[in-house]
């Protein structure tokens, strides 16, 4: 008979051995494991293999990875382009793209170089996007014509619940009619922040 504080547990049909803490959680996992998704959304797949949960009943990791650290899903660095559309374009070679096993949270960090200037008009933004979307809240710089010379500034995000599969992030830039968005460079950072 199991005692109060755990439970060891061997399924034999499915092969599937469980240690199980007093209040239920399957603490520890291994063997033919069904799906399982946790209390924060965080979902473990359908695997072959070993999952570990928290008191709580969080992912800690599983086969697929560790779920609740920080770790990075590239970085692209960019050279100078000239922007001059009304509307977002991608600025060249400032392009990420990476695949996610599960929905996590995503943060985005980087900078950008740039200087905008023309006969009319006053103001250029840049932005970051994630699959075509533009990111609100994110990181939108205005550059002001009225400021001379190139300026750097931040580019930083955090997305949430972003889901598992092939993503993109970019950085676009759009410009008031009869401004050029001089951009001499700067990098893009994507971390996995875990949930």
């Amino acid at each position: 008979m199991p005692d109060s504080l755990n439970t060891l547990t061997v399924v034999a049909p499915t092969g599937t051995t469980i240690v199980q803490d007093a209040s239920g959680i399957k603490r520890l996992q291994w063997g033919s494991l069904d799906a399982y998704t946790d209390p924060s959304g965080v979902m473990s797949p359908v695997e072959q293999g070993i999952r570990v949960l928290d008191a709580s009943g969080h992912i800690i990791f599983d086969t697929v990875g560790i779920s609740q650290v920080a770790s990075s899903l590239g970085q692209v660095s960019f050279g100078s382009s000239n922007h001059t559309n009304t509307a977002y374009e991608v600025v060249s070679g400032a392009t990420l793209s990476f695949a996610l096993a599960r929905q996590v949270d995503i943060y985005v960090t980087g900078d950008i170089t740039a200087k905008t200037s023309g006969g009319t008009g006053t103001f250029a933004n840049t932005a970051i996007f994630l699959d075509g979307v533009r990111e609100v809240p994110g990181s939108v710089n205005l550059w002001d014509a009225g400021v001379p010379g190139y300026t750097n500034a931040a580019l930083v995000a955090v997305l949430y619940n972003v889901g598992a599969g092939a993503h993109t992030i970019d950085v676009r830039a759009q410009v008031d009619s009869g401004q050029t968005l001089a951009v001499y460079g700067g990098d893009v950072f994507v971390i996995q922040l875990g949930n």
